[in-house]
């Protein structure tokens, strides 16, 4: 169970930067505001 539960984070953990990769390039205005506020 151990081993199945790290490679599902490991899986999770990609899946995030892809979609994160994704919307940066569909609402990068969105972004900039953020880090405008922060």
């Amino acid at each position: 169970m151990g081993l199945v539960t790290l490679i599902l984070q490991f899986l999770a953990a990609i899946f995030a930067l892809l979609s994160a990769r994704k919307l940066r390039k569909l609402y990068p205005d969105i972004i900039d505001n953020r880090r405008k506020k922060i």
